[in-house]
């Protein structure tokens, strides 16, 4: 969370949702621009956002049973990822594993920046 003097906690939370959002983004784009050899950052930010919608849906709903309930729901948020992006189930799992690592790396960054408590929106496990 950036911390910045005199804001309410609910633009702080604002700012830390965008700097999520804008992260998870530039990890799924760098994930496609490295899978497919192009991308587009307005499709990746909209995929970070559905695919976070996605995740805490399946999650809400079967997360809480063991192994399967955490397999389903990244199959379901690794289907919008396969929605939004050309080339089937192994391209988006390909896109998905090269936006964990950008999202670790971009989250670091933040982090080292000043940008505490920043988890990548739309990337699980950042």
């Amino acid at each position: 969370m950036v911390v910045m003097a005199n804001n309410s906690k609910g633009e702080n939370s604002l700012l830390t949702f965008l700097i999520g959002l804008i992260a998870g983004g530039l990890g799924i784009y760098a994930g496609a621009w490295i899978t497919l050899g192009q991308a587009s950052i307005s499709t990746a930010i909209v995929a970070a956002f559905v695919g976070a919608v996605v995740w805490a849906l399946a999650s809400f709903f079967l997360g809480w049973i063991p192994l399967i309930g955490a397999t389903i729901t990244f199959i379901a948020w690794l289907g919008s990822i396969n929605w939004l992006y050309p080339g089937g189930w192994i391209t988006a799992l390909q896109i998905a594993v090269f936006a964990w690592l950008a999202s670790l790396l971009i989250s670091f960054v933040l982090e080292r920046a000043g940008y505490t408590d920043t988890d990548a929106i739309g990337v699980p496990g950042n």
